[in-house]
């Protein structure tokens, strides 16, 4: 079922993701979704976790690459926020629709913030080395205002009033959170 939830989402968008048209997809008994997830939100919730699942794996993998050679904290910003932002184009043409969507379940839901967890650990440990200057609350302040724009740039807010092209767009975003995680701390 989660497969055929994860076809409808791409090709049609968030909200065709009903439980009659997930089951039609799926071949499936509409009263599966409520004996295998506990109902929509559940199967919705389970989706998030296998679309944010690679993601996570992903980021680990950059991150551990990254900091084996030498590395700038763009490079790390890179590591991190790539992975997310590869994933929900790949998701097609509703992606932007769907990161709104994500990002709603990731601050509503301890599994998908369970599932985000070893991603932004890696980051913190990765990254504090370059940052002694911050302790850690502000470390993690900087962080979650660094997700947020990404989140923000994914749901095309920051898009629809850009005048460069994607990929310059893509290394704007990089530098600007990568300035902001290394600014002074003003006292």
């Amino acid at each position: 079922m989660l497969a055929a939830a994860e076809r409808v989402l791409r090709s049609e968008g968030f909200n065709a993701l009903s439980v009659r048209r997930i089951t039609t997809e799926a071949e499936a008994n509409i009263a599966s979704v409520t004996y295998a997830f506990g109902g929509k939100e559940g199967l919705l919730q389970a989706l998030v976790v296998r679309i944010l699942t690679p993601v996570t794996v992903e980021r680990v993998r950059r991150l551990n690459a990254v900091a084996r050679r030498e590395h700038e904290v763009a490079d790390l910003v890179a590591a991190f926020a790539d992975p997310l932002l590869d994933c929900l184009q790949q998701l097609g043409p509703h992606y932007e629709a769907v990161a709104t969507w994500v990002g709603e379940s990731i601050e509503h839901s301890s599994l998908t913030v369970h599932t985000m967890e070893p991603g932004l650990q890696r980051f913190v440990e990765v990254l504090s080395p370059h940052l002694p200057h911050l302790p850690i609350d502000i470390l993690y302040f900087r962080i979650r205002t660094a997700v947020g724009a990404i989140h923000h740039y994914a749901t095309g807010l920051t898009r629809t009033m850009q005048t460069i092209p994607d990929v310059t767009a893509d290394h704007q975003l990089r530098l600007f959170i990568a300035g902001g995680l290394a600014a002074p701390l003003d006292e």
